[in-house]
C-alpha cells in the first residue's frame, strides 16, 4: 500500500507539473509561443524553441525570454523569482491570481490557459451583442476578468457597458484588449517551491497582455507587477532577459544600447548561420518602452565567470546586473578583467564614439543570454510595477549595418507604441499637484493651474473616473476608490500630466 500511495503521490505531482501547458501564439511572420506560467519562446513540454518563422518551423528566434527579478526585503533578504527554465520542472512562476487577503493561490489547472482575442472579435461582439438571439464567443464569454474567491475585483481589463462592476457581455461589456491581436494570462509565483531561480518568493501576481498593433510584427508585452504579500521591499530589479537561438545558437554575441532606444539583444555573430538561417544573419530583441534600462548583464553556456548562473546566489548577483561570483561588470574585452566599472554590456548605442562590441578575438562565438534590468526602490506591499516590452525579431546584411538594422527596428516599436499609449507628458512645469496622498478617505484636493480633464486609472488601466472642464484652482473631491495605486491623468491646454496616487483605508 506504500508504495501505491508513492506513485499516486508521483503521479499527482506530474500531472500538477504538465498541468502548466496551456498557451497561445502570436505573430503572423514569427510565431511566437506564450505560455500560461508567462514563459515565452519555449515549448514547456520539452524545452525545445518555439519562435520559428511560419514558413520555416525548424528556424528559431529564441529559446526562451521572460522576466528575471530580484528583490531585497527591508531585513536585507533577497527573493527571487526568474522565467530563465534549466530544466523540464524548472519553475518559478505558476498559472492563476492571489488571494488579496490570505496569499493563496487558485488551482493551478482552473488558470492554465492563455486568453487571445482580436479587435476583429470584440468589434463584432460590440456591434451584435443588443440582436435578438446572438450568443458571445466562448473567447469573449470566458474572458477573466473579474476574481471571486478572494482574488482582486478587477483581474483582466474590460469596459463595463453598464457600470455596474460586473464583467457580463451579454449586458453589453467586453474585453479591453490592446492592438489588433492581444494574448492575456495571470501568473504567481506562490503556487509551489523554487525550482528556477532556487530563491524565496517574493509574493507578487503578474498579469501580462501581450499584444500587436496593425501593421507591425513587434509583440509588445504589458505587464503588471503587483506585489499581493505582506512584505516592503527596499529595492527591486525588474529584468528581461533573451536566451537567445538565431537559427543555430552556436554563433551568437549579445549586445545593449544604453541610450534611445533602450535594448538588449541577441545576434548572429559570424557572416553565415549555418545550417539554419544561411546568409540572413537574424537577431532578436528587446526594448524598453515606459522604465529606464539602468543595466544588462550576458552570459554564456560555460562554467566561467561569464557562464550561466545555477545556484540561487548566482542569480541573485546576475540579477543585479553583476557577473555571477559577485564581481562588477567591467568596461571592454569580455567585461571581466578590471578597467573601468561599467553598467551595459556589449554597449554600441548608434553614434558612440567607442562601441563595445563582441566581435573581438578575446570573445568567442557561442550561446547567449542577456538581461535588460530597470531597477525600484520601495516596492511596497500592495503597490504595482508597469513593465512595457517591445520584442522584435529580424535579419541584418552585415556587421556593418547591424547596429544602424537593430536600431532602426527598435525606434519604430518605440515610436509605434508612443503613439498609440501616450500623449505629450508636460515635465518642464508643475502644473498640478493632489493633497494629502496617500489618502485616507474619499476626500482629496486637487489644485491645478489651468483648467482641466480628470481621469483616475487603476493599475489594470481601467478608468475608475473620468471628468471634463474642471475649473482651475483648488478643487476638493469626493471620490471612493478601493485601496490600491492609481494613476491621475490631468489634460489641459499644456499637455498631459501624469501622477500616482496612493488610496489606504
Amino acid at each position: 500500500m506504500r508504495k501505491i500511495a508513492l506513485v499516486t503521490t508521483l503521479l499527482f505531482w506530474v500531472s500538477q507539473v504538465l498541468a502548466q501547458f496551456g498557451f497561445t501564439t502570436l505573430g503572423d511572420v514569427v510565431n511566437l509561443r506564450i505560455n500560461s506560467n508567462g514563459s515565452l519562446g519555449v515549448n514547456l513540454s520539452n524545452l525545445s524553441p518555439s519562435s520559428n518563422l511560419t514558413d520555416q518551423t525548424s528556424n528559431h528566434f529564441l529559446k526562451q525570454a521572460g522576466l528575471y527579478i530580484i528583490a531585497s526585503d527591508n531585513i536585507g533578504q533577497f527573493h527571487s523569482a526568474i522565467q530563465y527554465i534549466q530544466g523540464i520542472d524548472s519553475f518559478d512562476f505558476w498559472p492563476g491570481p492571489v488571494d488579496t487577503l490570505t496569499n493563496q493561490t487558485g488551482n493551478i489547472a482552473d488558470w492554465d490557459n492563455v486568453w487571445s482575442l482580436t479587435k476583429e472579435e470584440v468589434d463584432y461582439h460590440q456591434n451584435n451583442w443588443m440582436k435578438s438571439g446572438y450568443v458571445p464567443s466562448t473567447s469573449i464569454a470566458n474572458w477573466p476578468a473579474n476574481g471571486s474567491d478572494g482574488y482582486a475585483k478587477y483581474l483582466a481589463p474590460f469596459v463595463d457597458y453598464n457600470s455596474d462592476g460586473i464583467y457580463n457581455p451579454e449586458l453589453g461589456d467586453y474585453p479591453a484588449i490592446r492592438g489588433q491581436k492581444s494574448a492575456y494570462c495571470i501568473f504567481n509565483d506562490l503556487a509551489e517551491e523554487h525550482t528556477a531561480s532556487l530563491g524565496v518568493e517574493l509574493g507578487i501576481e503578474v498579469q501580462l497582455m501581450a499584444y500587436q498593433l496593425a501593421g507591425s510584427e513587434t509583440i509588445y508585452l504589458e505587464y503588471y507587477l503587483i506585489n499581493r504579500g505582506i512584505l516592503d521591499y527596499d529595492k527591486i530589479w525588474v529584468g528581461f532577459f533573451l536566451d537567445g537561438q538565431c537559427g543555430n545558437p552556436n554563433d551568437n554575441f549579445a549586445g545593449t544600447f544604453q541610450t534611445y532606444p533602450q535594448s538588449v539583444f541577441v545576434y548572429n555573430g559570424d557572416e553565415l548561420d549555418e545550417g539554419y538561417f544561411e546568409e540572413s544573419l537574424p537577431f532578436v530583441s528587446a526594448t524598453f518602452l515606459n522604465e529606464n534600462l539602468t543595466k544588462s548583464i550576458a552570459f554564456d553556456n560555460t562554467n566561467k565567470v561569464s557562464g550561466a548562473p545555477h545556484l540561487v546566489n548566482e542569480h541573485i548577483e546576475i540579477g543585479q546586473g553583476n557577473w555571477k561570483n559577485g564581481q562588477q561588470l567591467q568596461q571592454g574585452g569580455e567585461g571581466i578583467i578590471t578597467t573601468n566599472k561599467a553598467d551595459y554590456i556589449f554597449n554600441q548605442s548608434q553614434g558612440s564614439s567607442n562601441p563595445w562590441v563582441e566581435e573581438l578575438p578575446t570573445n568567442k562565438l557561442g550561446e547567449r543570454s542577456i538581461i535588460g534590468i530597470t531597477e525600484h526602490d520601495n516596492f511596497t506591499a500592495k503597490d504595482f510595477i508597469k513593465l512595457d516590452v517591445a520584442l522584435d525579431f529580424g535579419f541584418y546584411k552585415s556587421e556593418e549595418d547591424r547596429i544602424e538594422t537593430i536600431t532602426a527596428v527598435s525606434e519604430q516599436s518605440l515610436n509605434n507604441y508612443r503613439n498609440v499609449t501616450s500623449a505629450k507628458i508636460v515635465t518642464s512645469e508643475n502644473t498640478f499637484s493632489v493633497y494629502p496622498n496617500p489618502i485616507t478617505s474619499s476626500r482629496f484636493t486637487l489644485d491645478s493651474k489651468h483648467i482641466f480633464d480628470l481621469e483616475i486609472i487603476d493599475y489594470q488601466g481601467i478608468t475608475a473616473y473620468s471628468a471634463s472642464n474642471i475649473k482651475k484652482g483648488k478643487n476638493v473631491c469626493n471620490i471612493h476608490l478601493d485601496s490600491g495605486v492609481y494613476v491621475l491623468k490631468l489634460t489641459t491646454k499644456k499637455g498631459v500630466q501624469t501622477i500616482k496616487l496612493y488610496v489606504s483605508y
